[in-house]
């Protein structure tokens, strides 16, 4: 559970979820992670849903879950972004 900022006054290094039932901005994951300062974020494996908001790293970005993945902010991922779920949705300021 990742609530509040995370990293915003001194960027994190990596960061690594080796697994997670739901990753988010609560236990359930249906509010978006605080915002994410890091080097890079990865999440191993996952049983549940993955929701982020902003995420600024320097480094690369790598998301695993058999569930949802839900990226509800800017990412900045500069050396790439890959996810792998069962759904992806990329909802943007426009949407809504």
């Amino acid at each position: 559970m990742l609530a509040g900022a995370v990293g915003s006054g001194t960027g994190l290094g990596a960061i690594t979820i080796a697994s997670a039932a739901n990753a988010g901005g609560n236990a359930g994951a249906s509010t978006n992670a605080g915002a994410i300062t890091a080097a890079s974020l990865t999440q191993n494996s996952g049983t549940g849903t993955t929701r982020l908001g902003a995420v600024t790293l320097s480094g690369a970005m790598s998301l695993s879950t058999t569930a949802g993945v839900y990226l509800n902010g800017t990412i900045i991922a500069p050396a790439g972004f890959s996810s792998r779920g069962t759904s992806f949705d990329m909802i943007t300021p426009e949407a809504v």
